[in-house]
Formats: C-alpha cells, structure tokens, sequence
C-alpha cells in the first residue's frame, strides 16, 4: 500500500483475482522501510487521501478481490450487471450496452441503476412503482434509462 502508487480500481481487482496468491503490506503512521519496495511487484493507492495505516486500504482491495473469486458470492449472476462490470465479459440484457462509459483501458464499463429493497415505503419514500409491476421490458427500459 502506498498512497503514491497506482489507484486502485476495477480493472486491478480483476487482475488481482487471476493470482494465484496476492500479499498485501500495509505500513502504519509514516510507512514502512523504502527497502521494503524491494520485495513488491507494484504499489497501490486507493485514492489520494491519507490515513493512519494501510489496513483498511488493504481490506478494501481484499474486499474487491475476493468477491470476483468463484463461490465467493452466493450467486455468480450477481457480477452480471453490476457497476464497473465490463461489457464485453458481462451479459447484458438488450438495450444496456448504452449505458456505458470508457474506462482508463479504455474498454467500456457500466454504471448500474438504483437499487431498492423491501420495504415499498421507506419514510415516505417508494420504490417506483414500474420496478413492483412485473412487467419485465418496462423494468428493462427503467434500468436502462436510469444507470
């Protein structure tokens, strides 16, 4: 972990899930010994702040890692759509490849419509009403006019 390095983001969760190990070193308040670079094949930053430690940064790329590994979600389908998701390797439902954008490797990526769960009426906020009728081509065309 270096707050340096290179951002961490979907593109390197992905790389990082075809290791077959990945080792993480998190230094604590000033860092760690420069020597230690010696052992690190790249150095990694989460974003341009700074914090006491490297632990939680290092638990987040753990976190984006590990959920791209199979058997680690309940269900594989979940990375179908999903934010960041490639399209060429996600299957996508007609009419989502316009809801893309192009990422630094410039393949295209997806950003995903809202999300909602039970209950119907939070507060006096509502699930629109198109996502609880069923209709499956006008959920369709909500979620893709909304991501």
């Amino acid at each position: 972990m270096d707050p340096a390095g290179k951002k961490f983001d979907q593109r390197l969760a992905e790389k990082f899930a075809k290791l077959e190990r990945l080792v993480i070193i998190a230094g604590r308040y000033e860092g760690f010994d420069a020597r230690i670079y010696k052992l690190a094949d790249e150095r990694v930053s989460i974003g341009d702040f700074v914090l006491a430690g490297g632990e939680l940064p290092a638990l987040a790329i753990v976190e984006a890692t590990a959920r791209l590994l199979p058997g680690v979600l309940g269900n594989e389908a979940s990375l179908a759509e999903e934010t960041f998701g490639r399209t060429p390797q996600r299957a996508l439902p007609i009419g989502r490849q316009s809801a893309t954008n192009k990422h630094a490797d410039d393949k295209e990526t997806i950003k995903e419509y809202p999300q909602y769960t039970r209950p119907e009426n939070f507060y006096g906020w509502k699930v629109p009403a198109v996502l609880l009728s069923g209709d499956h081509k006008k959920i369709a065309d909500w979620r893709k006019k909304n991501s």
